[in-house]
């Protein structure tokens, strides 16, 4: 098989990678909403459980993950608080190290928020 190199200027590669993660969440609300529906159809029909119980190991394995991320992300905030409290840090290094934190947090919100929609 033969390799192929795509040489992208760095704005392609991050609408590139942009358009991915947009198809990818697409794919996953998608599945939740079948999830959702199998499960009420389910109910009334004894064919789906199977369909159900995949539907239903799909959506136990994303909020898994997304828990997993949000202890990941908590681990890492806690790392740069204790960087941040260094003493031999120069200003710009805890000043990054914040920046870094702040940012984590609102990813974790993110994520937080992603799990709520989940399990509404």
């Amino acid at each position: 098989m033969e390799t192929v190199h795509i040489r992208l200027t760095l704005t392609d590669r991050d609408a590139y990678i942009n358009k991915m993660e947009q198809q990818i969440k697409a794919k996953q609300q998608l599945l939740l909403n079948k999830y959702k529906d199998i499960n009420n159809l389910a109910k009334d029909n004894s064919f789906l459980l199977n369909v159900k119980d995949d539907y239903t190991n799909y959506y136990n394995f994303i909020i898994a993950e997304k828990n997993s991320q949000l202890i990941a992300m908590s681990k890492l905030t806690d790392y740069l608080k204790q960087v941040s409290n260094r003493t031999d840090l120069t200003v710009n290094k805890i000043q990054d190290a914040k920046f870094e934190q702040m940012r984590i947090l609102n990813e974790m919100n993110i994520i937080k928020q992603q799990i709520n929609n989940l399990i509404k």
